[in-house]
C-alpha cells in the first residue's frame, strides 16, 4: 500500500526557536531566518490510489 495523502487532526504545533538549535548547521539552512512551523498530529484517514496495470 502507497499512500498518497495523510489526513491528519492537528494535535500541537510550534514555531521553531533558533535560540534552541544544538548544531550550527541548522543555522546555515535558514539564511533568512524564515524558519518552518512544526506540528504533530493524529492520523486520521490515509487516501492511496488504486493501482493501475502499465
Amino acid at each position: 500500500m502507497n499512500p498518497s495523502v495523510l489526513e491528519c487532526r492537528k494535535l500541537y504545533y510550534a514555531d521553531i526557536n533558533p535560540s534552541a538549535f544544538l548544531a550550527q548547521t541548522l543555522t546555515d539552512v535558514y539564511p533568512e531566518k524564515d524558519y518552518h512551523r512544526m506540528f504533530i498530529g493524529e492520523v486520521e484517514h490515509v487516501l492511496c490510489r488504486e493501482a493501475t496495470k502499465g
